[in-house]
């Protein structure tokens, strides 16, 4: 039972206090998509070039706030969690999900690139496949008594969904 209280602990930890903040930068990416998907579809009508030029510009926009978040996440993830939360006992698990999550950013706006190349069946499928990943890796972490299994499914989970969005 004291295993199954430390898995509720990690789980309400994690969907409470750090998928909000791990998070955050996904804001920023989807308020850049929506500038993206017509000015992307227009351009990959025209010319490749200002297609990329425009995919370029974004991935690395969204890349460098993703990354700006989670290293403040990573290195002052006490102090984060101090001052909104008047709390530090998740502090581990943001430090633990931060820099995994430093890529999710980029998420919205490859989704977005992927629907304006004509390639939504491909949207679609690579979060499907990141999320059935997931589920196994879940299944296998929680099967060997993994505390973080949670949070190391959701970290597989994101990375495998960009880099088959990237792909």
């Amino acid at each position: 039972e004291l295993m199954q209280k430390s898995y509720v602990d990690i789980y309400a930890q994690m969907n409470t206090y750090i998928l909000p903040l791990i998070t955050l930068p996904g804001f920023f990416s989807v308020v850049i998509s929506s500038w993206v998907l017509p000015a992307f579809s227009n351009a990959y009508e025209r010319s490749r070039q200002q297609a990329k030029t425009i995919f370029v510009f974004s991935a690395f926009l969204c890349l460098a706030i993703g990354c700006s978040c989670s290293l403040i996440y990573y290195f002052f993830s006490t102090e984060v969690c101090h001052l909104l939360y008047h709390a530090t006992k998740m502090a581990s698990l943001l430090k633990l999900l931060a820099l995994p999550f430093s890529i999710y950013a980029m998420q919205p706006v490859l989704s977005c690139i992927l629907h304006g190349a004509s390639k939504s069946t491909r949207a679609l499928f690579d979060p499907c496949a990141g999320c059935l990943l997931r589920l196994i890796s879940m299944i296998l972490f929680v099967k060997h008594s993994l505390p973080d299994a949670a949070a190391y499914s959701l970290s597989i989970r994101s990375r495998v969904t960009t880099m088959l969005q990237l792909h």
